[in-house]
């Protein structure tokens, strides 16, 4: 019974099949459920988009010849469907493709990728540049952006995240918090946030990116870089790129030693702060007497000023030394505030 069913069904759908081709007058096929003319290659609503090559479309069949059109290798009832190899289709008509580095605009002209994104972009689409020069990279806003400008000027190929290659003199070097940048050889004092070396070992200066043997240009000058002078020799400070005649306590005040960025080491009696200023003791341990005042009035809610006491209930003002200070009613507080000044006098 399962073969009969199977027999009969197939018996059906070729009848089926030739009964629907049968319709299909002389030069035509029958292709999925419509009779396309002989040779077409693309068939839709019962007429031919596009003729196989070496084909011609003419009043809805596909004879042999050739497409009228210059440079087209298949044309339908619309023109020209599929140009030759260097030929793209614009507009129906076959015209040169543009070079790379250059796309099509509405008028069927080549522009080039220069033009519309700018001198560093070799290649691109209508919307956006695909691809920088060497020297250049794509960054997140589809824009070439310098590879000096991003890793310095010592870097000669990078991407988005970092420098792939160092120019000649310069190596790749790994730092602290796990960057990497191209520091010129003999380099001493390089910066990572200005991109460049601030100054070359002692015997080199600094010239076109890179640390070369030889005296720096200003006689007063021990080490220099990028931004000139970078450390002068005793009695002399750089300012603006040069030495002059003077101490670094007129660039910081009680710095013994500086260089053109900051101070490096202060005169005794001061402490060398981590922000490279020299600070007096004195003020530290003031400072920090009037902070815990500070808080202790805060969290009792004094009602009065230093030494401008409205209510003598409320608080009392006393000289301590040369600061002025409040004192609370309470004499617990007070008592422990006493107790706090000697234990950092201890210290």
């Amino acid at each position: 019974m399962g073969l009969l069913w199977i027999f009969l069904s197939v018996l059906f759908f070729s009848q089926s099949h030739f009964t629907l081709a049968q319709y299909c007058r002389p030069g035509y096929f029958f292709i999925d459920g419509m009779c396309c003319p002989n040779n077409c290659d693309i068939c839709a609503d019962l007429d031919c988009i596009a003729c196989k090559t070496n084909f011609v479309y003419s009043s809805g069949t596909c004879p042999a010849g050739s497409c009228p059109q210059a440079h087209c290798i298949q044309c339908g009832n619309q023109g020209c469907y599929k140009c030759s190899p260097g030929y793209t289709l614009f507009s129906k008509v076959c015209i040169p493709e543009c070079p790379r580095g250059s796309i099509m605009n509405e008028e069927g002209k080549c522009i080039s990728c220069s033009h519309l994104y700018g001198s560093n972009c070799v290649d691109c689409n209508r919307t956006q540049c695909t691809e920088c020069s060497s020297d250049f990279f794509l960054n997140s806003k589809s824009v070439c952006s310098s590879c000096s400008e991003e890793y310095g000027v010592t870097c000669a190929k990078c991407y988005a995240s970092n420098c792939l290659e160092c120019r000649a003199g310069s190596w790749m070097t790994k730092f602290d918090d796990g960057t990497y940048a191209c520091v010129q050889e003999y380099c001493k004092t390089y910066s990572q946030k200005e991109k460049g070396c601030l100054a070359c070992h002692e015997g080199y200066f600094y010239e076109n990116n890179l640390c070369k043997k030889g005296a720096c240009s200003d006689k007063d000058c021990a080490l220099c870089g990028s931004r000139g002078c970078f450390n002068c020799y005793s009695g002399y400070i750089p300012v603006n790129q040069t030495c002059i005649v003077g101490n670094c306590s007129s660039l910081y005040p009680n710095c013994a030693l500086c260089n053109a960025v900051n101070c490096t080491s202060c005169h005794p009696g001061f402490d060398f702060e981590i922000d490279s200023t020299c600070s007096d003791p004195a003020w530290k341990q003031f400072w920090k007497g009037s902070i815990i005042m500070l808080i202790l009035v805060l969290i009792i809610g004094c009602c009065c000023s230093p030494c401008c006491c409205e209510d003598v209930e409320c608080c009392q003002c006393i000289k301590e030394g040369s600061a002025n200070i409040i004192l609370s009613r309470s004499q617990k507080i007070k008592d422990w505030y006493y107790y706090k000044l000697d234990m950092d006098s201890v210290d």
